[in-house]
């Protein structure tokens, strides 16, 4: 998979970018979790979530979106999250492989539970959210409310 530098992802964090060229997948112009079976670690694609390879895929294409999260027991937080390319906020918060959201650069707009300031990045459980407001322009474009 390519980046906006056109090359393939992995030969840019790839230790051994001989490995990528040689690739199969790479050839293809795919990247390893986009197969059943990765080619490089022969692990299946569902413990690509550990990879540093795409967890830095990930890092790079993801798009910082500023939300405003109401949750049940702790109160508002203010803070960002990262959407990988065409997830739309719903998307993440609907997927039922996930249980937990990252919120970096927090910000309580009610009592912080926690006392003092806020750590960089907090991890809230999904289960505890009432309901999540994007507060990018771009993030909450096409997300109005329809009444059917």
């Amino acid at each position: 998979m390519a980046t906006q530098t056109g090359e393939l992802f992995c030969k840019q964090v790839q230790p051994d970018a001989e490995l990528c060229i040689l690739c199969a997948v790479a050839q293809k112009g795919l990247a390893c979790w986009e197969v059943d079976t990765s080619p490089c670690c022969q692990r299946p694609r569902t413990t690509c979530e550990r990879c540093p390879v795409f967890i830095g895929y990930l890092r790079s294409t993801a798009t910082p979106t500023r939300v405003l999260i109401s949750t049940a027991d702790a109160g508002l937080l203010e803070g960002i999250i990262f959407l990988p390319p065409g997830v739309r906020v719903s998307d993440l918060l609907n997927n039922p492989n996930r249980s937990f959201l990252a919120v970096s650069k927090p910000r309580w707009r009610t009592a912080t539970p926690m006392g003092g300031a806020a750590p960089p990045v907090i991890i809230i459980s999904l289960s505890s959210v009432s309901w999540v407001a994007p507060l990018d322009e771009e993030a909450s474009r096409g997300c109005e409310a329809r009444v059917a």
